[in-house]
């Protein structure tokens, strides 16, 4: 079941995982079983946690670099020694996967201090401090509130919700509690102008490489950029917590390329049992994206 490249061990957290929230199921407090493969590699053995949840597996390999060799040797170990499982899970890979889409994302390598200094005297940070001096002419002086998502007051929660509606008419539908625990939100900033609260970002800060989970604003201010003011005081932060870099999710936001920000294509896959399945979804995406043209 097992071979030269990749065997299976018991978990045991004094083993190095990559320390990324969405790779991490040990610090997701995550229902399931946990295991551990390791993966022997070039420069030396990398240690993978998946999660086995039901009849389907997902591997915490965000964002790594895996040759499509090993996530293929990966998928036939994993359905030979789980014969109940159905499917698993390959998240942001670089090769093509059993049925996947592909999308883009962001992700920030963090500066010492002093070059992000020197970044923000660039004319287009220097626009986004002078808005700020206006909105403080307007509202009162700035506020950066932080607080430990257990302990963030609720008004705070109900600005994100309410605001997430108004600007891009998304729903949740979900308690304060219920959303922070299922996103893994560890850290809430709010931006505030004297007693007005303008904009909010949530992060998953239990790993050195950190997670913007979201951010939302008030959208009477839009004019004054309170999102992505909240932004910058946000990556200033990390680098005071001496975080290693953020990863910031897809989309094409304008404050997701600040700071020399990396942007890649990914492959997000699902690799199934049942190859008919493979065949027949991917075929569905491609009529879909026909249809669409």
């Amino acid at each position: 079941m097992e071979n030269k490249l990749i065997s299976f061990l018991e978990y045991d957290d004094s083993l190095s995982f990559d320390d990324f929230i969405y790779n991490r199921f040990d610090k997701q407090k995550a229902e399931g079983t946990i295991g551990i493969i390791k993966i022997n590699i070039p420069d030396g053995p990398l240690f993978v946690q998946y999660l086995i949840t039901g009849k389907t597996i997902k591997l915490g390999i965000w964002l790594l670099k895996l040759d499509a060799c090993v996530l293929k040797k990966i998928r036939n170990l994993l359905f030979k020694k789980y014969k109940f499982v159905t499917s698993i899970e390959f998240p942001f890979i670089q090769q093509p996967l059993g049925y996947y889409i592909r999308k883009n994302h962001y992700s920030l390598s963090l500066p010492d201090s002093r070059v992000f200094d020197e970044m923000l005297k660039k004319k287009h940070y220097r626009e986004s401090f002078k808005r700020e001096r206006e909105l403080s002419s307007l509202l009162g002086e700035r506020k950066l509130e932080i607080y430990d998502a257990s302990n963030c007051p609720e008004r705070i929660i109900d600005f994100y919700f309410e605001n997430k509606k108004k600007t891009m008419n998304i729903d949740y539908g979900m308690t304060k509690e219920s959303y922070l625990y299922s996103y893994h939100v560890s850290n809430v900033y709010a931006l505030f102008f004297g007693d007005t609260l303008v904009s909010v970002l949530l992060s998953c800060e239990q790993c050195e490489k950190v997670y913007l989970e979201n951010l939302s604003y008030d959208s009477a201010f839009a004019r004054y950029s309170p999102g992505k003011l909240v932004y910058i005081y946000f990556v200033k932060e990390m680098i005071k917590k001496q975080k290693r870099s953020i990863y910031l999710g897809g989309g094409d936001y304008e404050y997701k390329k600040y700071f020399n920000s990396i942007c890649e294509e990914k492959i997000i896959a699902i690799a199934y049992r049942s190859r008919i399945k493979e065949i027949h979804n991917n075929f569905k995406k491609v009529i879909k994206k026909v249809l669409k043209k």
